[in-house]
Protein backbone atom coordinates (compact mmCIF):
# COMPACT_ATOMS: atom_id res chain seq x y z
CA UNK A 1 0.00 0.00 0.00
CA UNK A 2 2.85 2.51 0.89
CA UNK A 3 4.43 1.71 -2.49
CA UNK A 4 1.26 2.39 -4.70
CA UNK A 5 0.78 5.97 -2.30
CA UNK A 6 4.58 6.63 -3.15
CA UNK A 7 4.34 5.88 -6.87
CA UNK A 8 1.19 7.42 -7.36
CA UNK A 9 2.46 11.05 -5.49
CA UNK A 10 5.46 10.72 -7.84
CA UNK A 11 2.97 11.09 -10.71
CA UNK A 12 1.22 13.66 -9.74
CA UNK A 13 4.33 15.72 -9.34
CA UNK A 14 5.43 14.70 -12.90
CA UNK A 15 2.14 16.04 -13.82
CA UNK A 16 2.35 19.11 -12.59
CA UNK A 17 5.60 20.12 -13.40
CA UNK A 18 4.70 19.43 -16.96
CA UNK A 19 1.84 21.41 -16.50
CA UNK A 20 3.92 24.11 -15.24
CA UNK A 21 6.50 23.90 -18.16
CA UNK A 22 3.61 23.91 -20.45
CA UNK A 23 1.93 27.03 -18.98
CA UNK A 24 5.45 28.97 -18.60
CA UNK A 25 6.09 28.69 -22.10
CA UNK A 26 6.08 33.05 -23.05
CA UNK A 27 5.40 34.40 -26.62
CA UNK A 28 7.17 36.84 -27.69
CA UNK A 29 10.50 37.62 -29.77
CA UNK A 30 13.52 35.76 -29.80
CA UNK A 31 16.84 37.18 -31.53
CA UNK A 32 19.65 35.67 -32.77
CA UNK A 33 22.65 37.53 -33.82
CA UNK A 34 21.00 40.33 -36.31
CA UNK A 35 17.90 38.13 -37.23
CA UNK A 36 14.60 37.99 -35.16
CA UNK A 37 11.80 34.91 -35.09
CA UNK A 38 8.57 35.05 -32.99
CA UNK A 39 7.47 32.61 -30.22
CA UNK A 40 3.92 31.50 -30.53
CA UNK A 41 2.22 30.86 -26.77
CA UNK A 42 2.28 27.04 -27.70
CA UNK A 43 5.78 27.43 -28.19
CA UNK A 44 5.69 26.80 -32.40
CA UNK A 45 7.04 29.69 -34.58
CA UNK A 46 5.46 30.78 -37.62
CA UNK A 47 7.30 29.97 -41.29
CA UNK A 48 6.49 30.96 -44.99
CA UNK A 49 3.86 32.63 -43.68
CA UNK A 50 2.40 36.21 -42.50
CA UNK A 51 1.54 36.31 -39.53
CA UNK A 52 -0.53 39.62 -37.54
CA UNK A 53 1.37 40.48 -34.12
CA UNK A 54 -0.18 42.88 -32.33
CA UNK A 55 -2.15 44.31 -34.75
CA UNK A 56 0.68 44.59 -37.36
CA UNK A 57 1.61 42.65 -39.93
CA UNK A 58 4.94 40.24 -40.65
CA UNK A 59 5.67 37.88 -43.05
CA UNK A 60 8.74 34.71 -42.31
CA UNK A 61 10.62 32.50 -44.38
CA UNK A 62 10.91 29.00 -44.54
CA UNK A 63 12.97 29.18 -41.69
CA UNK A 64 11.20 31.16 -39.49
CA UNK A 65 12.81 34.21 -40.17
CA UNK A 66 11.30 37.96 -40.12
CA UNK A 67 12.04 39.69 -43.13
CA UNK A 68 12.17 43.04 -44.23
CA UNK A 69 12.59 45.24 -47.42
CA UNK A 70 11.12 44.31 -50.82
CA UNK A 71 9.37 40.85 -50.52
CA UNK A 72 7.56 39.06 -53.07
CA UNK A 73 4.54 37.19 -51.86
CA UNK A 74 1.85 35.57 -53.90
CA UNK A 75 3.02 37.51 -56.35
CA UNK A 76 2.51 40.42 -55.58
CA UNK A 77 5.33 42.80 -53.91
CA UNK A 78 5.26 43.93 -50.33
CA UNK A 79 7.97 46.36 -48.52
CA UNK A 80 8.73 45.69 -45.22
CA UNK A 81 10.22 48.02 -42.55
CA UNK A 82 13.29 47.52 -40.77
CA UNK A 83 11.30 46.17 -38.04
CA UNK A 84 9.56 43.77 -39.66
CA UNK A 85 6.19 45.61 -39.98
CA UNK A 86 3.91 45.88 -43.39
CA UNK A 87 4.26 49.47 -45.19
CA UNK A 88 1.23 50.28 -46.49
CA UNK A 89 0.62 53.92 -48.49
CA UNK A 90 3.44 56.04 -49.81
CA UNK A 91 6.88 54.93 -49.20
CA UNK A 92 10.02 56.18 -50.59
CA UNK A 93 12.96 53.90 -50.82
CA UNK A 94 16.37 53.86 -53.47
CA UNK A 95 15.31 57.65 -54.00
CA UNK A 96 11.82 56.53 -55.92
CA UNK A 97 8.61 56.61 -54.43
CA UNK A 98 5.95 53.93 -54.54
CA UNK A 99 2.36 53.23 -53.94
CA UNK A 100 1.19 50.07 -51.45
CA UNK A 101 -2.62 49.70 -51.29
CA UNK A 102 -4.30 49.13 -47.75
CA UNK A 103 -3.42 45.08 -48.42
CA UNK A 104 -0.04 46.29 -48.13
CA UNK A 105 0.71 45.36 -52.17
CA UNK A 106 2.76 47.71 -54.54
CA UNK A 107 0.38 49.23 -57.12
CA UNK A 108 1.17 50.12 -60.65
CA UNK A 109 -0.87 52.21 -63.08
CA UNK A 110 -2.96 54.82 -62.31
CA UNK A 111 -4.09 55.29 -58.53
CA UNK A 112 -6.57 57.23 -57.15
CA UNK A 113 -5.35 58.89 -53.46
CA UNK A 114 -5.87 62.12 -51.35
CA UNK A 115 -7.99 63.30 -54.22
CA UNK A 116 -5.46 63.60 -56.94
CA UNK A 117 -4.22 60.78 -59.63
CA UNK A 118 -0.91 59.33 -59.97
CA UNK A 119 1.02 56.84 -62.05
CA UNK A 120 3.24 54.39 -61.62
CA UNK A 121 5.24 52.19 -63.76
CA UNK A 122 5.65 49.09 -64.23
CA UNK A 123 8.19 48.79 -61.47
CA UNK A 124 5.71 50.45 -59.30
CA UNK A 125 7.80 54.35 -58.82
CA UNK A 126 5.55 57.01 -59.34
CA UNK A 127 6.05 59.00 -62.52
CA UNK A 128 6.68 62.52 -62.76
CA UNK A 129 6.70 65.10 -65.74
CA UNK A 130 5.33 63.79 -69.18
CA UNK A 131 3.88 60.51 -69.82
CA UNK A 132 2.30 59.31 -73.24
CA UNK A 133 -0.82 56.93 -73.06
CA UNK A 134 -3.30 55.53 -74.83
CA UNK A 135 -2.87 57.86 -77.68
CA UNK A 136 -2.61 60.90 -75.09
CA UNK A 137 -0.39 63.11 -73.06
CA UNK A 138 -0.48 63.37 -69.42
CA UNK A 139 1.68 65.56 -67.44
CA UNK A 140 2.69 64.73 -63.94
CA UNK A 141 3.94 67.10 -61.44
CA UNK A 142 7.30 67.61 -58.95
CA UNK A 143 4.74 65.50 -56.57
CA UNK A 144 3.81 62.91 -59.09
CA UNK A 145 -0.27 64.43 -59.47
CA UNK A 146 -1.71 64.27 -62.19
CA UNK A 147 -2.61 68.34 -63.84
CA UNK A 148 -5.56 69.49 -65.50
CA UNK A 149 -6.59 73.14 -66.70
CA UNK A 150 -3.89 75.44 -67.93
CA UNK A 151 -0.48 75.26 -66.52
CA UNK A 152 2.97 76.70 -67.59
CA UNK A 153 5.39 74.21 -67.95
CA UNK A 154 9.20 75.45 -68.62
CA UNK A 155 8.01 78.65 -69.49
CA UNK A 156 5.28 77.61 -71.62
CA UNK A 157 1.49 77.58 -71.86
CA UNK A 158 -0.51 74.14 -72.32
CA UNK A 159 -4.34 73.35 -71.15
CA UNK A 160 -5.28 69.50 -70.01
CA UNK A 161 -8.84 68.62 -69.65
CA UNK A 162 -10.81 67.52 -66.27
CA UNK A 163 -9.16 63.68 -67.38
CA UNK A 164 -5.61 65.35 -67.05
CA UNK A 165 -5.61 64.89 -70.97
CA UNK A 166 -3.30 67.42 -72.85
CA UNK A 167 -5.50 69.89 -75.35
CA UNK A 168 -4.05 70.53 -78.45
CA UNK A 169 -2.64 74.00 -78.54
CA UNK A 170 -2.80 76.59 -76.26
CA UNK A 171 -5.06 79.03 -74.13
CA UNK A 172 -6.43 81.34 -76.76
CA UNK A 173 -4.93 79.31 -79.78
CA UNK A 174 -6.08 76.97 -82.38
CA UNK A 175 -8.80 73.81 -80.99
CA UNK A 176 -6.54 71.74 -83.44
CA UNK A 177 -2.96 70.94 -84.47
CA UNK A 178 -2.02 72.91 -87.39
CA UNK A 179 -1.11 76.45 -89.47
CA UNK A 180 -2.62 79.50 -87.66
CA UNK A 181 -2.96 82.47 -89.61
CA UNK A 182 -3.65 85.70 -87.02
CA UNK A 183 -3.22 89.22 -88.02
CA UNK A 184 -1.55 91.15 -85.78
CA UNK A 185 -0.72 95.20 -85.02
CA UNK A 186 2.97 96.37 -85.22
CA UNK A 187 3.94 99.22 -82.31
CA UNK A 188 4.29 101.31 -85.66
CA UNK A 189 0.43 101.03 -86.21
CA UNK A 190 1.11 98.82 -89.19
CA UNK A 191 0.10 95.46 -89.04
CA UNK A 192 1.72 91.65 -89.93
CA UNK A 193 0.10 88.48 -90.46
CA UNK A 194 1.81 85.57 -88.61
CA UNK A 195 1.55 82.18 -88.78
CA UNK A 196 2.15 80.00 -86.29
CA UNK A 197 2.23 76.27 -86.25
CA UNK A 198 0.42 74.56 -82.89
CA UNK A 199 2.27 70.71 -82.71
CA UNK A 200 0.95 67.70 -80.74
CA UNK A 201 2.63 68.65 -77.44
CA UNK A 202 0.53 71.91 -77.77
CA UNK A 203 3.71 74.92 -77.98
CA UNK A 204 2.62 77.61 -80.24
CA UNK A 205 6.00 77.90 -83.25
CA UNK A 206 6.06 80.91 -84.82
CA UNK A 207 6.70 80.36 -88.75
CA UNK A 208 6.95 83.40 -90.22
CA UNK A 209 5.72 87.04 -89.68
CA UNK A 210 5.07 89.01 -92.87
CA UNK A 211 4.87 92.94 -92.63
CA UNK A 212 2.58 94.56 -94.56
CA UNK A 213 2.84 98.73 -95.46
Amino acid sequence: MKFKKFALRALLAVTASAVILTTTVSAGWVSSGNKWWYQNPDGSYPKSSWSCISGKWYLFDKDGWMLTGWQQSGGKWYYLESSGVMKTGWVQTGGKWYYLDGSGAMRTGWVQTGGKWYYLEASGAMKTGWLDQGGKKYYLDASGAMVTGNRTIDGKSYTFDANGALKSGTPGGSSSSGNVIRLSPLSSGDWHFVCEYVNTTGQTLTLKAVEIA
